[in-house]
């Protein structure tokens, strides 16, 4: 088992799929974006989130930059059954309830929303850094539809932020497999000075990076 942390000055050169180029065609101007990451290797997974959730939590609690920020989940539930009266009853989070504990998430209002002809029930709820690693492990389960942010913005949980941050995060998605646009969402979010968090795993490795304005680079380098 191998876990260690790094940072890297240049997201646009660390994560493949993230292209000035085609970040030029979002938004003009294009904010310098860095990622600090947390790794892991053969690994448990559920260890790894406890621990991941300890650094992250130890990372803004010691940083005075960031004592205003709240950290949101972001969750978007397919309805597999239109015609499902269970499903679309427990739309996001009476869903989200069957596994995890939920209780202490204060939760945003819950959307109907379209991808293509897939219905998509969405929402942002607040959570506390001792809730972490229920959302991340939330987050772990089906990546492509759930995603952690941290913000000092207000209003988050608002109808209107909801249906824009769906927007943004499911733009240019297939509509067969919808997943989330991480590219789009760091340019929008991150230029608010918002941090974004991104997981990522494969058979043997688990990488959470935290995705943010270059300009907090030094908060991430102590």
């Amino acid at each position: 088992m191998k876990y260690w942390k790094q940072v890297e000055e240049d997201a646009f050169k660390y994560y493949g799929g993230f292209s000035k180029e085609k970040a030029r065609q979002i938004m003009p101007s294009v904010p310098e974006l860095s990622t600090f990451t947390i790794n892991g290797v053969l690994v448990d997974r559920n260890e790894f989130i406890k621990k991941c959730a300890c650094d992250i939590k130890t990372v803004f609690i010691e940083t005075s930059s960031f004592k205003d920020y709240k950290f949101y989940l972001i969750a978007n539930v397919e309805i597999l059954d239109r015609n499902s009266r269970i499903e679309k009853y427990k739309k996001v989070w009476k869903a989200l309830q069957n596994k995890w504990s939920l209780n202490e998430f204060i939760k945003g209002e819950e959307i109907e929303l379209l991808i293509g002809d897939n219905t998509v029930y969405s929402s942002i709820a607040e959570f506390n850094l001792e809730n972490l690693s229920i959302a991340l492990d939330i987050v772990a389960n089906k990546p492509r539809m759930f995603t952690i942010i941290s913000s000092n913005r207000s209003g988050l949980l608002t109808e209107k932020s909801i249906q824009r941050t769906f927007n943004i995060l499911f733009n240019e998605t297939d509509k067969q497999l919808p997943s989330i646009d991480y590219l789009n969402l760091c340019l929008q979010y991150c230029s608010d000075e918002d941090i974004v968090l991104r997981w990522g795993d494969s058979s043997e490795e688990i990488t959470v990076g935290l995705i943010f304005k270059a300009n907090y680079l030094k908060e991430f380098n102590k």
